[in-house]
């Protein structure tokens, strides 16, 4: 489970009029296809965001939702603010501010010292800033009306006043880049020069990168250098962005022309996460290197600072140990303030000791004469006479202006004397003691092990046969227990791991533990339990059609070591290569729905190579085939052009029309004395065959002169455009004079390949 953030970045928002905020604000709050990377980012409507910003955000979600063209925001000093929460791939959630200041580049109150202030000190309260860019239209602007030229027009004119206001940081600041803050530069609407390859994000960064080297540079060249040399190294980043997907034009009622998303729900956005992502990321470097850099000026900061810090990273991630680092050496600093302390308490101790020294002395001075002393008092006697003797040097510094040194060996001596009796008595009343100790503690191995070392310390010569036998049984129990608590700690791991479902690990463990009678017995209950064990959770997979976890099971079992998997004839054999055949079938059922849902060329591939039963094989391979044919490079051959003309107005009667037909303003298709009748159909002809590409767009013209005793008459003309996928589909043109439809014309381009019929998935029987 993923924890919940403590650190809300605050991101500010740049962009001109059109560059596409509003809709990358709303896309980023509406469903969409999941990333290639597993990135995602959530709206949270319920946060502390004022109630205008989400009502606005929800009125663009509501237009965009029926394709139509939202709102832009408002351009004043008011200021909108959102939250979403963003996951990367490796599962760490970073909680998103969003604050929206572009009116604040259009204000017209503002000078450029003012705005140069008022962007440095956003730059500064900001955790990243984003820069938005509309992207240009890839060669289609001879396809364009006037309104989408004069709006690429203005784009490039938009990019330059942007650049030129961003440079205003490098006038507050000549020397280096003026502020340490990371910043990205989107350029939306990247589907309108990149046909967009969702599944590979890396492929669209390399066709950004390009398309700045492109000659003659693009104005979003100058943008780019001018916000990368505002911020210091490895602080900028473009980035590719769709925010809708792929957009198509329409004419509005009023005459408009705009452009809206071809698809809505879900929308196919493209590149949204990353940019967030990234300026989360490069904050977080950011931080850690001011921690790095500033620490231990003071210890109480430090340690609040980089707790506060250690939350943002994944445990034993490198961030988390460089953090770490700093605090342990907090932690030292705290350590050398405490010596000090400890220091000023030790001359007090000194004190302490001696006056401690001199009263211990005179009383085992009185021990020592006094002639029935026990061997304990002989002995703590002798102990601290010895540790006196042998102590450091600056140890007992003052005791010894007292006792001397000299003085303390020659008590030492005499009283070792007297003691040595004393201590045969007492190591054969401890010998006793531990032997019985032992036979109460048989069973508690860490209580045996303090008796071990016990009798191992007892140096009684006497006692030295039966403390060697005592030593030897109660190692070889220790052995037997130490034998139990493995094999009670290896059936714990073990039970676990079943608990678990982690079947595989199970099967590792048996596999690596030296053989006995127990662990075979355990083997064969494990071969006759597991497969059971996975065709239920197989089959619970099934119904709730979690066919990857079903497919990864299987695959673990064949992982399992050859001797705890069933053998060929058993029965729990055939269960597994039922269970295996059944995952198949969903599997190669599921990349058919694919292909009878997308059909496209990728999913076509991706069935005949994945597919692991290849059951619709030949109809896949017949619709690839089609869709070879009639790809965008490729050219079809013996193709012609039809016409058939239906007569709709009774001007247009008569017995000697002559009929033009040309494509692409060659004629093709001529043909006289043509009888037109009222609502009746003529057959023109068809063309001589030609090659063409399915993309290719041709112009088809269509004239019809009526021959008559007064002169000629116009009776109709026509002219289409398009491709030749779409002619191939057939297509009426109307015939016009003088805005009156005289006939209508049906053409249609013959021999296009047709699409063969995808069945419905069946299996092999």
């Amino acid at each position: 489970m993923n924890k919940k953030p403590t650190k809300v970045y605050r991101f500010a928002l740049y962009g001109l009029s059109a560059s596409g905020k509003t809709c990358l604000l709303a896309a980023l709050a509406m469903p969409r296809y999941p990333h290639a990377l597993g990135y995602n980012c959530t709206w949270l409507p319920a946060s502390k965001q004022d109630t205008h910003s989400q009502e606005w955000l929800k009125k663009a979600i509501n237009s965009l939702s029926r394709r139509e063209v939202p709102e832009p925001n408002p351009i004043g000093e008011e200021h909108f603010t959102f939250e979403y929460d963003l996951t990367g791939a490796e599962h760490q959630t970073f909680r998103i501010e969003l604050v929206d200041y572009s009116g604040e580049l259009v204000n017209p109150n503002i000078s450029d010292s003012e705005l140069a202030k008022s962007l440095r000190k956003k730059f500064a309260e900001m955790d990243g800033i984003l820069v938005l860019g509309e992207a240009p239209y890839r060669d289609q602007l001879g396809h364009l009306s006037g309104h989408q030229k004069t709006r690429d027009a203005q784009a490039h004119k938009d990019l330059y006043e942007l650049r030129q206001t961003f440079s205003l940081l490098r006038g507050e600041k000549q020397e280096g880049a003026a502020l340490d803050t990371p910043v990205v530069l989107l350029v939306n609407k990247w589907d309108r020069y990149s046909d967009i390859d969702s599944a590979h994000p890396e492929i669209e960064q390399g066709k950004l990168e390009d398309f700045f080297k492109s000659e003659p540079p693009p104005p979003h060249k100058g943008l780019n250098d001018e916000l990368q040399h505002s911020v210091t190294k490895d602080n900028f980043k473009a980035f590719p962005v769709s925010a809708l997907g792929a957009g198509e034009f329409v004419r509005l009622e009023n005459g408009d022309v705009v452009e809206r998303p071809k698809q809505v729900q879900p929308l196919n956005a493209f590149g949204l996460e990353d940019a967030f992502l990234w300026l989360a990321q490069r904050r977080d470097a950011i931080d850690l290197r001011q921690y790095q850099n500033n620490t231990i000026k003071n210890v109480k900061q430090c340690q609040q600072e980089g707790k506060a810090l250690l939350n943002r990273f994944p445990p034993n991630s490198a961030q988390a140990k460089q953090v770490q680092s700093v605090l342990g050496q907090c932690r030292k600093k705290a350590f050398y303030y405490w010596a000090g302390t400890v220091a000023a308490i030790l001359a007090l101790w000194l004190t302490v000791e001696t006056t401690m020294d001199l009263w211990n002395y005179k009383k085992l001075m009185a021990a020592i004469e006094t002639p029935n002393a026990t061997h304990d008092a002989l002995g703590k006697a002798e102990q601290w006479l010895t540790n006196y003797t042998t102590a450091p040097i600056f140890r007992h510094f003052i005791s010894k202006g007292f006792v001397s040194q000299d003085d303390a060996k020659t008590t030492l001596s005499n009283l070792q004397g007297a003691k040595i009796k004393r201590l045969q008595q007492k190591n054969e009343d401890a010998f006793r003691q531990i032997a019985a100790r032992v036979t109460e503690n048989w069973q508690n191995s860490d209580r045996l092990n303090e008796l071990l070392e016990e009798l191992r310390k007892q140096n009684a010569e006497t006692m030295r046969q039966k403390r060697l036998a005592l030593e030897d049984r109660v190692l070889k129990r220790l052995t037997e227990l130490a034998s139990q608590r493995d094999w009670e700690r290896f059936m714990a791991a073990y039970n676990d791991k079943m608990r678990r479902k982690n079947f595989l690990a199970a099967a590792q463990a048996l596999q690596s533990r030296q053989s006995d009678e127990r662990l075979e017995k355990l083997k064969a209950e494990f071969k006759s339990v597991v497969v059971h064990r996975i065709e239920e959770q197989l089959e619970r997979a099934f119904k709730d059609d979690r066919l990857r976890e079903a497919d990864e099971i299987l695959k673990k079992y064949a992982q399992f070591p050859p001797e705890l998997q069933q053998a060929p004839g058993s029965e729990e054999y055939d269960i597994i290569k039922a269970l295996q055949h059944q995952v198949a079938e969903r599997q190669d059922q599921d990349l058919y729905g694919d292909i009878l849902k997308y059909r496209d060329r990728e999913h076509m591939v991706k069935y005949l190579q994945d597919a692991p039963l290849q059951t619709m094989k030949k109809e896949v391979s017949e619709y690839k085939t089609y869709l070879d044919k009639t790809a965008q490079t490729a050219t079809i051959p013996n193709l012609k052009l039809f016409v058939r003309i239906t007569w709709q107005t009774y001007e247009a009667v008569g017995d000697n029309n002559q009929i033009r037909v040309s494509l692409n303003g060659k004629n093709v298709i001529s043909k006289n004395n043509v009888k037109s009748q009222l609502n009746q159909s003529t057959d023109i002809g068809t063309s001589r065959g030609f090659s063409a590409k399915a993309s290719d767009i041709k112009t088809v013209e269509i004239t019809v002169i009526e021959d008559d005793w007064f002169g000629d008459d116009d009776n109709g003309k026509g002219t289409v455009k398009k491709r030749i996928s779409d002619l191939a589909k057939g297509y009426t043109l109307k015939l016009k004079t003088e805005g009156k439809t005289m006939a209508k014309a049906f053409i249609q381009i013959q021999g296009y390949p047709k699409a063969p019929n995808l069945l419905a998935w069946h299996d092999q029987r």
